[in-house]
């Protein structure tokens, strides 16, 4: 009985098995997202400084004054994920007007619903509006949808699947800045003007979607970095051909640290190495390589923000310096200890 019990739960858990595997297939829901593109793919419309490369493909948009100045412009990126068979959408994106400006709007070559245009469907797209939202914000507007018929007349019904840019929208800051100030802004989707809509959902084929914003910081970093005297080691006494370890504390209050430098010299020519940020000590370490005996070695730390503010400690011009120590001589160094054992041996016969 045992046994027919189990073998029944068994056959009921594969019979049940891709039910609960498509039930979370399913469960899936598409997100609407406002990413940073970058300025690769429209140059000509961002001309503000890029501060972190890293936040391109993110919701984060960072740039400093006076590296980009009141004026610059840049572009987001509108983008859906894991959508299946849409076939239009509207959106209403809310902006701060105190801090951005609305330029234009345009739909990328590779747009997701590039192929039925290539096609010959014929682009439904209304003229982008920018209205006010309330005292601080006004809201951009603006959707799409095409018609696509064949030979004979009979609408195509072709969904876009997966992810893919819907439009990119460009902005100016205008924001006039202080010493030291720091604003961010956040864009978001308005829900009553924001819409994706797909085939296979009873009409008017609205689906639901998850709606990800963007934040814009914009400082006010005229602040160079501040960068510590260093550590080496070995300290002293550096042996022939002995690599040595340079370590220095450097911190930025408000971009941040991008990039540290150590600079090194035996003569007239500097050679640089990028120093890697050990995140167990907090410390920026580089290492420069053994010379031979008698060799001076000068070195000097720099460094930038991400806001291109640089320093440098060259400690006040006289560099941070040591000497590579000659190597004492085998004969030398038994001479000595022949000395030594002679000097111990006859100390113990006078005491004796």
């Amino acid at each position: 009985m045992k046994r027919t019990v189990a073998i029944v739960a068994l056959l009921l858990t594969v019979a049940l098995f891709p039910v609960f595997i498509n039930c979370k297939a399913e469960s899936i829901m598409p997100t609407l997202a406002i990413l940073n593109p970058g300025p690769a793919s429209r140059p000509t419309r961002w001309n503000a400084t890029l501060a972190k490369p890293n936040e391109i493909g993110t919701n984060s948009f960072s740039f400093y004054y006076p590296q980009t100045p009141v004026g610059s412009t840049f572009f987001i990126n509108v983008t859906i994920k894991n959508v299946t068979n849409m076939k239009a959408w509207g959106i209403g994106i809310v902006f701060n007007n105190a801090t951005l400006r609305y330029l234009s709007a345009w739909r990328p070559a590779d747009h997701v619903f590039s192929y039925p245009e290539s096609q010959g469907a014929t682009p439904i797209a209304p003229t982008v509006s920018v209205d006010d939202y309330n005292a601080t914000h006004k809201i951009v507007k603006w959707g799409y949808a095409y018609l696509w018929t064949d030979d004979e007349g009979n609408l195509i019904q072709w969904g876009f699947n997966g992810t893919g840019t819907l439009c990119q929208i460009q902005f100016k800051l205008i924001k006039e800045l202080s010493p030291g100030q720091s604003v961010t802004t956040l864009l978001w989707f308005d829900p009553e003007w924001t819409s994706i809509y797909a085939f296979g959902v009873p009409s008017p084929g609205k689906i639901d979607v998850n709606m990800e914003g963007a934040y814009v910081s914009y400082s006010y970093d005229n602040t160079p970095p501040v960068i510590q005297n260093p550590q080496q080691t070995p300290a002293t006494n550096v042996q022939p051909n002995q690599p040595v370890k340079v370590s220095v504390n450097v911190t930025d209050a408000v971009s941040g640290v991008k990039t540290v430098i150590l600079n090194y010299t035996t003569g007239t020519t500097w050679t640089s190495i990028n120093m890697q940020l050990n995140v167990t000590t907090g410390l920026y370490e580089a290492t420069i390589p053994g010379f031979s005996a008698g060799t001076q070695v000068r070195y000097k730390i720099a460094a930038e923000d991400y806001a291109g503010n640089k320093a440098v400690n060259d400690n006040a011009g006289n560099y941070f310096v040591y000497t590579v120590i000659s190597e004492i001589p085998l004969i030398v160094l038994l001479m000595a200890l022949t000395i030594i054992g002679a000097t111990l041996i006859s100390a113990k016969k006078k005491k004796f």
